[in-house]
């Protein structure tokens, strides 16, 4: 049988550029200052990115329970986009995230209090988080919200000593491949239930200085 391509990143199509979290320094947690600095950076990277795209006032990135009605409607949205570009509805590989894996999950809202992105993490176990569900409302691609939404995941893990986080993406969404790449995070290897994948397109970026398997 052919292969059904099986996509699972986000669908972001902003330039904003994320720095390399400094959050840890080998074998070490971070410092609950390290990890204050490193959030206040990220806030600062997205402010700057809203004054340069001049779209976006006001965003509020919120930390939310999964089943949160604004996050639910968010992610029926996403998979409704995942499906149209995909020409299935079926396209995830492994099991669909849900409250009982899902560590943390976050919504955008703008300045008229509109839920307008989201994006959360699923646990791996030793230190390494997954992305999921992220997504942007159309209107607001290339405006600074991805880049807000995906900095408030990081940082939690970050907070939490996680050393790194991965992704699943496909080929379909290119916009979202250069996204991530542009926020720091490298192509790797297949993982868990995508390495029989050979349509998923799998990345990874470390949050805690440690040298990365390739180098």
């Amino acid at each position: 049988m052919p292969s059904v391509p099986r996509p699972l990143g986000g669908l972001l199509t902003q330039p904003a550029a994320v720095s390399r979290s400094r959050c840890r320094t080998p074998g070490r947690l971070p410092s609950v200052m390290s990890c204050i600095r490193s959030t206040a950076g990220a806030r600062r990277r997205f402010i700057r990115a809203k004054q340069t795209g001049g779209r976006v006032t006001g965003v509020m990135i919120k930390q939310v329970p999964w089943g949160d009605a604004d996050a639910v409607a968010l992610r029926a949205r996403q998979r409704a986009e995942i499906a149209e570009r995909y020409g299935t509805p079926d396209s995830e590989p492994g099991a669909a995230p849900s409250a009982a894996d899902i560590a943390v999950f976050f919504v955008a809202y703008d300045g008229d209090g509109a839920a307008v992105g989201c994006g959360g993490l699923r646990s791996l176990g030793e230190g390494v988080g997954e992305v999921k569900r992220m997504y942007v409302v159309p209107d607001r691609r290339g405006s600074g919200v991805a880049q807000g939404v995906l900095a408030a995941p990081e940082d939690w893990a970050c907070g939490r000593g996680w050393r790194s986080l991965r992704l699943e993406t496909g080929g379909a969404q290119p916009d979202a491949v250069r996204f991530y790449t542009r926020c720091g995070y490298a192509r790797i290897p297949g993982f868990g239930a995508y390495a029989d994948s050979p349509s998923s397109l799998c990345f990874e970026r470390l949050l805690a200085g440690t040298p990365h398997p390739s180098a």
